[in-house]
């Protein structure tokens, strides 16, 4: 789904209105009509019998007082506070509050003594406020009487529903500006915004429905969006059903660099993870000494043992016969366990800019680069890379604190300037390509948090790459299915789940994903 800022939104409503012809009025009409449905779908009549609108100024305060005028002409009875005078409100706020007055009273802070006081006064009496106060265009913190009015709200008892946005949230930004409405149930119009999106300010928008509200189809193709989500509509396509002439050798071979001394499970969860993602052949370098241990575990798995340092990792002596063996294989993921040894990472670093292959660079494969950040430019091949954020951090010279305080602009900034891929692991991972454009995951949760998961991530972005989708899909689609396969995992065993579970889970969210399961 399309993830939009407030003047992207803008724009597609000018483009509704002036090319279109389609009348602002209508929209706020469509919009009031939009909120009011959902209201009745989420909340029972009683609740929603005695509510409180409370309504700011601009075009969302319209929303909130044509919702209300509905609202009583289906037979309930809300109260109407606006936060300015009637001669303040924008032109259809304006249009819609007339009409209203026809059917039940206004209450103006510029003409109601001690508003505040009433406002709390009504919300005694009230299950349910509406929040239509501010719009997508707030910028900065709120303060004055929003800020009062928005803390009254948030000291209410009952059920809060926020059109749009909940008020004091900027539709620019991912991040909470200050203090903000914390809404049960969000009614966006249109299209999804930023905040909307974001672990940061998923405290604040409770449970987040997009609905239709007629604007041009024209519109929202000519505007780019700023971000978007990956969901169900986008990963289905991943999933087709196989044709019962396919062979293994159709669905690529994947070759694995992975593993060292003391860490053979992460080549091995690597390997289940690009089985179970569906590649048609799965090789694993490893160093000699542990090639066992893989043909133990993983019985489907290759191996291609690998010359080793004193320390058990692989040797940059082993150069050779891995980019010997690459040329005859899809993609390559390099990485996991294994350690930042100086040959072993030397190794890394010299397959990262040889490879003709497109290869993914998870763990100690992004580790490599922490003091040779501009390396990062120079590759020949698709690459992904798939940092947590200590990793990513290491890389760009800042802690992990750092790195999730500004994640958003800095994976923006990392992958321009390096002209890669990059997969930043966390709740809602974000995925962003080497133009700067941004994927943000809607699946996983807490219960990932254990070890081993991000290696079976990397077998998955293998497996699809050797598919031969591009990096940022095989990247995006890979985060989604993982996500949903220990969501699977989770309902059934409850948190302690193994990412090992997670691995064989995959061919069932896959089932799920092809016969239309949503998460």
């Amino acid at each position: 789904m399309k993830i939009y800022t407030s003047k992207e939104m803008q724009e597609i409503d000018r483009i509704s209105i002036e090319e279109g012809k389609i009348p602002s009025l209508v929209l706020m009409e469509n919009a009031a009509k939009a909120v009011v449905k959902e209201i009745l779908s989420n909340f029972p009549e009683e609740v929603i019998k005695n509510c409180l609108i409370v309504a700011g100024k601009g075009n969302n305060g319209g929303d909130g007082i044509a919702a209300g005028r509905i609202l009583r002409h289906l037979g309930f009875n809300p109260s109407l506070f606006v936060i300015g005078d009637f001669e303040e409100l924008s032109k259809d706020a304006k249009v819609q509050a007339k009409r209203y007055s026809v059917l039940g009273e206004i209450f103006y802070s510029s003409s109601s003594d001690g508003f505040p006081e009433n406002l709390k006064h009504l919300s005694g009496k009230s299950s349910l406020i509406i929040d239509a106060i501010l719009g997508t265009g707030t910028r900065g913190k709120v303060s004055g009487i929003y800020e009062e009015i928005i803390n009254l709200i948030n000291d209410f008892s009952g059920y809060v529903v926020s059109i749009d946005i909940p008020s004091g949230l900027s539709g620019d930004s991912f991040f909470p500006q200050g203090v903000a409405i914390k809404a049960d149930l969000t009614v966006t119009l249109g299209g999804l915004k930023l905040p909307l999106v974001s672990p940061e300010c998923e405290e604040f928008c409770g449970k987040v429905v997009r609905v239709d509200i007629g604007l041009s189809e024209k519109g929202f193709e000519k505007v780019s969006p700023s971000a978007e989500t990956i969901d169900f509509d986008f990963v289905r396509k991943f999933f087709p059903e196989r044709k019962n002439t396919i062979h293994k050798g159709t669905l690529g071979h994947t070759l694995i660099i992975a593993g060292g001394r003391g860490k053979p499970g992460a080549a091995i969860l690597t390997a289940k993870g690009a089985l179970r993602a569906g590649s048609g052949l799965v090789t694993v370098g490893i160093p000699e000494s542990l090639a066992n241990f893989v043909t133990t575990a993983v019985p489907e798995a290759m191996t291609l043992p690998l010359k080793e340092t004193e320390e058990g990792t692989i040797s940059l002596n082993s150069l050779e016969k891995i980019l010997s063996f690459s040329k005859n294989v899809d993609a390559v993921c390099i990485g996991p366990g294994l350690s930042t040894q100086k040959d072993t990472s030397e190794l890394v670093r010299f397959l990262y800019k040889n490879l003709k292959t497109p290869a993914v660079f998870d763990a100690d494969g992004v580790n490599a680069f922490e003091k040779n950040r501009d390396a990062l430019k120079y590759f020949d091949g698709e690459r992904v890379l798939t940092p947590h954020p200590g990793e990513f951090g290491r890389m760009v010279n800042l802690s992990s604190k750092d790195v999730l305080r500004d994640r958003y602009s800095l994976i923006r900034q990392f992958c321009k300037e390096k002209g890669l891929t990059t997969l930043l692991k966390g709740y809602r991972t974000l995925v962003c390509n080497k133009n700067g454009f941004l994927r943000i995951n809607t699946t996983g949760g807490g219960y990932m948090a254990g070890p081993g998961m991000g290696d079976v991530l990397t077998g998955i972005i293998g497996a699809l790459l050797a598919r031969k989708p591009d990096s940022f899909d095989s990247a995006s689609a890979a985060a989604f299915w993982h996500g949903l396969s220990a969501q699977l995992v989770y309902e059934q065993k409850g948190n302690g789940i193994f990412a090992s579970e997670v691995a064989d889970f995959l061919p069932v969210a896959e089932s799920l994903l092809r016969n239309g399961y949503r998460a």
